[in-house]
């Protein structure tokens, strides 16, 4: 018998968990105060609401009226959803029979048993939300019969086929482990570092996309940013070359460069390299294709200025809606939440060309976040826009110090394409040059070419350097080689 997947309301959460929870079963949330387990709790409640199922929330900690005015203020409405509120309220404290709080843990058990018991008698609930299951620890003497009675109580809620998700704040002076081993899931989120993580520990009967997951909580509730997986979107894309729109740049290519391949545009501060990155994109546009543009280094307002004075219609294009421009606060976003909004705009806009605008402030991306992490999901990004046919231009800045050096961006080895350009000195004077200094999908000429930006575009000279220059000095293996080597 296949048991039916579970939506959690949290679309890219399902996606981790391949489908959703699995059906007839208990899973444990467990995080720090306000890491958000309440506000998913409601959210897989409500998903179940929407579909017509009955659910219960079982409220054992924070006021009820607190729940819902935090529900509404995400803008959640409760009133399809059953309330069993156990919680303690000011009434408890000055009534007489003031053992309901601090008589033995058996009194206090059987209150709790027959108020459940009252609950479910005669009814069958599709969903079923305990929040916190840490006060029942306070309902029995000992771990013994604690676990004893943990378990019976997942099986009386699941008898009739509900799917249950309880809450657990672990602390430093005890640790939820043993509800992680009672559980048949177990779902924890993380706020002791930057950003917050999401990660599937445990998840019996299924598959899931391991990894910590970035999430936050926003005005609309819980939204999951998950890492990439390398099925996410299947290669069905055939091979093309996509030109630049500059013929004698298409000669250095060989024709350009090819469809779904990550070119790397690298050189120093000025030299033109969102300006050559644009043109693909203005290329693109003149395709009939759809373009985004991810800005890290400059404001949209100063990039559309620029790209006008250089002959660059930015206007047009996003008159046409063949062209998006996203302007990135770096220090205020995620690298799996960038990835996540890349990937979104690919998929809702069927975008061709990608181009990044500054790694360097996509690796400031995240305050104390290795960088090696951020290169990994770098990685798993352009990957994942290759797969889904997306060709990627990423923009890298070089100092002088490192001049003419590949090796300036770390990962260069994730692109198949390197363009550089760079400033060089010919007869006294300051020249822009450019050339291909690796092509991993053909060949490519070795030579470089000098080009100026003007009021028309960019211009290539026809004709490769003629000469010993800075670059050709700091690239010895390049020198007195023809086009044709």
């Amino acid at each position: 018998m296949v048991v039916p997947r579970v939506s959690t309301g949290v679309e890219r959460l399902d996606e981790v968990l391949r489908g959703g929870l699995v059906g007839e079963q208990c899973y444990l949330l467990s995080g720090d105060p306000g890491a958000g387990k309440t506000i998913l709790g409601i959210e897989f409640l409500c998903e179940g609401a929407r579909q017509g199922e009955s659910c219960l929330y079982i409220n054992l900690g924070e006021n009820f009226d607190a729940i819902r005015r935090s529900a509404e203020q995400f803008g959640f409405s409760l009133e399809d959803i059953e309330f069993l509120d156990l919680s303690p309220t000011s009434d408890r404290f000055t009534e007489d029979d003031t053992y309901s709080i601090f008589s033995p843990a058996e009194v206090e058990r059987e209150t709790f048993t027959a108020a459940v018991t009252a609950a479910l008698d005669g009814a069958e609930f599709d969903r079923i939300v305990v929040d916190p299951i840490t006060q029942f620890r306070h309902l029995t003497p000992g771990e013994h019969q604690f676990r004893q009675q943990l378990l019976s109580f997942f099986e009386y809620l699941t008898a009739n086929g509900a799917t249950v998700l309880f809450t657990s704040q672990e602390t430093p002076e005890r640790s939820d482990l043993d509800l992680q081993f009672l559980s048949d899931g177990t779902l924890t989120l993380d706020t002791s570092g930057p950003v917050r993580k999401l990660e599937v520990t445990k998840f019996r009967s299924s598959g899931f996309v391991d990894g910590r997951h970035t999430y936050r909580i926003t005005d609309g509730g819980f939204e999951l940013y998950p890492r990439f997986q390398s099925e996410d979107a299947p290669d069905t894309f055939p091979e093309e070359t996509l030109s630049s729109g500059i013929s004698e740049l298409d000669a250095l290519l060989r024709g350009g460069v090819e469809r779904k391949t990550s070119v790397l545009l690298t050189g120093p501060s000025g030299v033109g390299k969102t300006t050559l990155g644009t043109s693909f994109i203005e290329a693109a546009a003149e395709r009939g294709e759809s373009s985004a543009i991810y800005l890290f280094d400059e404001t949209s307002d100063t990039f559309r200025k620029r790209s006008a004075a250089v002959g660059l219609d930015i206007a047009e294009m996003e008159s046409a809606e063949s062209l998006s421009i996203t302007e990135i606060d770096a220090l205020d976003i995620s690298a799996l939440e960038f990835a996540n909004h890349v990937r979104e705009e690919v998929e809702q806009q069927e975008l061709s060309t990608v181009l990044i605008d500054g790694v360097q402030g996509y690796r400031q991306s995240i305050v104390d976040e290795p960088e090696e992490d951020l290169l990994t999901e770098l990685h798993r990004l352009v990957r994942y826009l290759k797969s889904a046919g997306v060709t990627v231009f990423l923009t890298s800045a070089s100092s002088a110090r490192e001049m003419g050096s590949p090796t300036a961006f770390n990962g260069s080895y994730l692109v198949d394409t390197i363009i550089l350009q760079q400033h060089v000195e010919t007869g006294g004077e300051l020249t822009k040059t450019v050339g291909v200094l690796k092509k991993r999908t053909g060949d490519h000429l070795r030579s470089f070419r000098e080009f100026e930006i003007t009021v028309d575009g960019i211009d290539v000279a026809e004709s490769p350097l003629d000469g010993p220059t800075a670059l050709t000095a700091a690239h010895e293996p390049n020198q007195g080689r023809s086009d044709n080597d």
